[in-house]
């Protein structure tokens, strides 16, 4: 069975691989290769960009079971190019995609998908790369 620590690690992981392909392919001049790849964009600078590295983040919550603690959290979130102010905006009440958890009105530590999350997800599945 695969801990939620696990997956976080192995989402970091593809989210470091791919940033660094994009950057060995732009030194090289390669074309960013087929149309397929081209679609994986995650960069803040093109709409689906934004919408695409939004659902992977997302999707990593929906794989933990809608929760991960704050450090995987930002360990995904920061592989695909969020900076802290970007994770700030999953969780303002405009937003809403994720909650920060708490008990008897303490933090636990944890973020956790919500409802709106999972609506702005199945919207934005389409965008994020076959799963193998």
């Amino acid at each position: 069975m695969t801990t939620t620590e696990e997956m976080a690690d192995a989402m970091y992981k593809i989210g470091e691989g791919f940033m660094d392909l994009s950057r060995a392919m732009a030194r090289q001049g390669l074309p960013e290769g087929p149309s397929e790849e081209v679609e994986l964009d995650v960069s803040g600078e093109t709409t689906e960009g934004r919408r695409r590295r939004q659902a992977i983040v997302l999707r990593a919550l929906e794989k933990a079971d809608g929760r991960l603690h704050k450090d995987d959290f930002y360990k995904i979130a920061q592989s695909v190019g969020y900076d802290n102010r970007g994770l700030a905006g999953f969780s303002t009440t405009q937003a809403n995609l994720v909650e920060i958890e708490r008990q008897n009105g303490t933090e636990t530590g944890y973020r956790v998908l919500t409802d709106t999350g999972r609506r702005r997800l199945e919207i934005n599945r389409r965008l994020l790369p076959a799963e193998k």
